[in-house]
């Protein structure tokens, strides 16, 4: 990463451009195929500076040095975490649009990733440390450990973003009348203007530690806050150096996400917290949550095979799991009379015991329903999680997917010092319908290994309803 170009201002202030939003580095990064930027002026570099890590320290000791450090999770009221999805559209280019993803776990956890098909800027915060990864197209760029300046910048960019959507809690702003103030460590301060009817900023602006201006909202739209939610940011203009940057538009917020920690590392670090060999075969992805409908495995099987000492094999399991796919979707029937009734997501899950045999069969809706229109015997809520996927090709008769032993292995020695249950597995496949000579049937298609990433936190993890509750192992 480079210095970003500073703008003269009225009075001879200066200001700096944002470490995650400079257009100029942004434009080379997602258009270079190398997805570095040119040096300029005989040499000198434009964007934040990227310091080599500590003595001692590569990036793959500070992933592992993040993950054992992180501090203890917390929470905001009943909040967690959340994840924020916008579109981004720039002002020199508005007709090509841009996704932004912030990732934010309480406290000092934070992903924001800027991407087009063309590649992605990313930075990574796990308690003390931050990582970049900037990938442009055709490349797979490595990530670094951000220090010095770069580090003050970024960080200082993350809280500012932080403080929008979790206003007005995380960063703690004080202050009375119009505007308020939040201090961020030694690196700088945020500065709020807010509506004195709604409580609510219209501009949000960051300054370093020397006053200078950075980065900042304005022209902030918000939703009304309901009975139990707060008020979220609509759209917004995000500016630097006195000028628009770019139009944001937020698609969507999701408040009962729980993150894992290695959620807030960059992928290519993963390998030196899971190991070389897990990592060649697995690669970690978010999974939405869900109402699911759990059947014990006993339940779809013949007597006689539940009746016999030898374990379920896997391919016989698949197909009960794959018959039984129709009569969970009529289950679905029972919600007719409600607006908006959920659809039966493709995706069925086997649950897998430590030995990989299967127990247990999970079928999820594609679309949450409300809560009370679901038979809390028949169902039950998958908060969001991270997971291992690794994809496996159709099981032998009798054989366990490879991958699960190994897998289970590596995981829980990542948290080999954590209490409560270690992973859990799941093969999950993907469930279809055909039509021949008239008549539908179901066959299963996709498969792959799910592992789930536990928490890395002793505290109780919170249901829908944010009641605390012991770990069922779901």
């Amino acid at each position: 990463m480079r210095n970003y170009p500073v703008t003269p201002r009225r009075g001879g202030t200066r200001t700096r451009m944002s470490a995650l939003t400079s257009p100029l580095l942004l434009a080379v990064i997602l258009a270079s195929p190398s997805g570095a930027a040119p040096r300029q002026d005989g040499g000198s570099e434009s964007g934040p500076k990227q310091v080599a890590a500590p003595a001692g320290e590569s990036p793959d000791d500070a992933a592992r040095a993040a993950i054992k450090e992180a501090p203890r999770r917390g929470k905001i009221g009943r909040l967690r975490g959340l994840k924020a999805t916008s579109e981004v559209r720039f002002s020199s280019s508005p007709s090509d649009p841009y996704e932004l993803v912030a990732s934010f776990g309480i406290p000092d956890r934070a992903r924001v990733v800027l991407a087009n098909e063309n590649g992605s800027f990313g930075r990574f915060q796990l308690g003390s440390r931050v990582f970049g990864r900037d990938i442009g197209p055709g490349s797979d760029a490595a990530s670094f450990v951000m220090e010095g300046e770069g580090l003050r910048e970024t960080l200082l960019d993350i809280e500012l973003r932080r403080a929008l959507f979790l206003w007005p809690d995380a960063p703690r702003f004080t202050g009375a009348g119009r505007t308020l103030t939040a201090k961020i460590r030694d690196f700088g301060v945020l500065m709020a203007t807010v509506d004195e009817s709604t409580g609510l900023p219209t501009k949000i602006q960051s300054f370093g530690q020397d006053g200078n201006a950075g980065a900042e909202f304005n022209a902030i739209q918000w939703t009304a806050a309901g009975k139990a939610e707060r008020a979220r940011p609509e759209s917004l203009t995000f500016a630097a150096g006195g000028q628009a940057i770019w139009t944001e538009t937020i698609q969507g917020v999701q408040t009962d996400w729980r993150f894992a920690d290695t959620w807030f590392l960059p992928a290519d670090r993963l390998t030196a917290v899971i190991g070389a060999k897990l990592a060649k075969q697995m690669h970690v992805r978010a999974l939405e949550g869900a109402w699911i409908y759990r059947v014990p495995m006993t339940d779809l099987m013949p007597s006689s095979a539940v009746a016999s000492a030898s374990p379920i094999e896997l391919a016989t399991a698949i197909r009960a799991a794959v018959a039984e796919w129709p009569s969970a979707r009529k289950r679905l029937g029972l919600l007719d009379g409600q607006s908006s009734p959920p659809a039966l997501s493709p995706f069925v899950s086997l649950v897998l015991d430590p030995l990989g045999s299967p127990w247990a069969v999970e079928y999820e809706t594609i679309n949450t329903a409300e809560e009370q229109a679901l038979d809390p015997s028949l169902w039950k809520w998958r908060a969001p999680e991270n997971i291992w996927a690794c994809p496996q090709a159709n099981p032998k008769v009798g054989s366990a997917p490879a991958g699960v032993a190994t897998a289970s292995k590596a995981l829980s020695g990542v948290y080999a010092d954590e209490p409560g249950p270690k992973p859990n597995q799941r093969l999950r496949f993907r469930v279809s319908e055909e039509r021949l000579d008239g008549k539908a049937r179901a066959i299963g298609v996709n498969f792959a290994l799910i592992v789930k990433v536990p928490e890395g936190s002793a505290q109780a993890p919170v249901d829908a309803q944010g009641e605390t509750k012991a770990n069922d192992n779901r």
